[in-house]
């Protein structure tokens, strides 16, 4: 018999099959950052010594054994190698009914359905839950390229999952659809992510903010910055830049060079 009731803590997912053994999930699914350790949930109703206690891990896509306990010990003949020095039990644990799996230095790869299984002299039973991974996007690059129609400003940045990029105007305008965005998957599993929005003369006297939003992980990055110009009316627009570049905490400062008849500066917006 499978039952399920809500609780504040979550939902608890049991799954019973005597009045003397019940496995308890308090979570579904367990978040964790890649790279980092999760702690994969699994108790029970014990009573009984460890020695009669038979607990056993897998990954349910593939069948892979994590962990298995039987006789008192660890017993890791079956272990798949991939998992080798990434998991354990807590064994003092056990009699008290809780055979939760510490998993350390989590990967993308990791991410999936995972059977925790206790059997003991009465009965056996199982639970599954789901291991989410994500990884906080870096501090944004900046490269700043003139081109013949007009200065692209470039953010580059690398996470995990595919993030949600938008452009502001005068800190209200959306004009994400004026950048272009491209998110590519890496080989180690991380999206690398570019934006890019053109800017030409006639938006000189404005800001702009890049966002960056990690939804999973409630990750929020933004970029403000500035551009003031006193070009004179008639004057063509074109520009010439050298810009250093400089990212001081969470305050874009950029200091600029124009080659021009007019000054043209680029600072970070208050």
């Amino acid at each position: 018999m499978h039952d399920v009731t809500s609780s504040a803590a979550g939902t608890l997912i049991t799954s019973n099959f005597t009045d003397q053994l019940q496995i308890s999930v308090w979570e579904e699914t367990v978040l964790s950052i890649h790279d980092g350790n999760a702690i994969l949930p699994c108790h029970f109703f014990s009573g009984f010594l460890s020695h009669q206690i038979i607990v056993l891990w897998q990954r349910v896509e593939t069948k892979e054994i994590l962990w298995s306990y039987y006789h008192g010990q660890n017993q890791l003949n079956e272990q798949s190698q991939q998992y080798s020095g990434r998991v354990s039990l807590f064994p003092e644990e056990l009699e008290r009914g809780n055979a939760s799996l510490k998993f350390e230095n989590v990967k993308l790869n990791d991410a999936g359905k995972y059977m925790c299984s206790v059997r003991t002299p009465l009965e056996n039973s199982t639970g599954i839950l789901s291991l989410q991974i994500a990884a906080y996007y870096t501090e944004p690059s900046l490269r700043i390229v003139q081109t013949s129609n007009g200065t692209n400003f470039i953010f580059e940045s690398r996470g995990f999952p595919e993030p949600t990029v938008s452009w502001l105007k005068d800190k209200h305008l959306d004009i994400s659809a004026l950048s272009e965005t491209l998110c590519q998957l890496g080989e180690d599993g991380l999206y690398s992510v570019q934006s890019s929005l053109q800017i030409n003369g006639t938006s000189m006297s404005s800001n702009f903010t890049f966002r960056l939003l990690n939804d999973v992980l409630q990750q929020s990055i933004s970029w403000t910055f500035e551009l003031s110009s006193d070009i004179d009316t008639g004057i063509e627009n074109r520009y010439r830049w050298i810009l250093l570049a400089v990212l001081v905490i969470a305050e874009l400062v950029i200091t600029a060079i124009l080659i021009s008849k007019k000054p043209v500066s680029l600072k970070p917006a208050k």
